[in-house]
């Protein structure tokens, strides 16, 4: 994966308590955006890659007994819901 050189890379520090969702609160602001983003997660965040025009996120977790990771760019004028994360088609191995 290509990081691009005007992201922000924030590595894994955060684990989600898997009984229960919690609130991950995500800032980005910009010169142009400038908002908040809630995520509602229950797997482990793994990064985030901010820039001026997308954000993209990795999450690790265990599905069906192996390890798989999701990969999924946003826009950053196109608000994600946390729906996004909670279809299994979208996890790939």
């Amino acid at each position: 994966m290509v990081i691009p050189e005007d992201s922000t890379l924030i590595e894994n520090k955060i684990f989600f308590n898997h009984t229960y969702f919690r609130d991950f609160k995500l800032y980005m602001g910009t010169s142009v955006y400038d908002y908040y983003t809630w995520i509602r997660l229950q797997e482990c965040l793994s990064m985030i890659l901010i820039s001026n025009t997308d954000i993209q996120i990795i999450i690790d977790q265990h599905w069906h007994g192996s390890k798989v990771s999701f990969y999924k760019k946003f826009s950053v004028n196109q608000p994600f819901s946390p729906l996004d994360f909670q279809n299994p088609n979208l996890f790939k191995e």
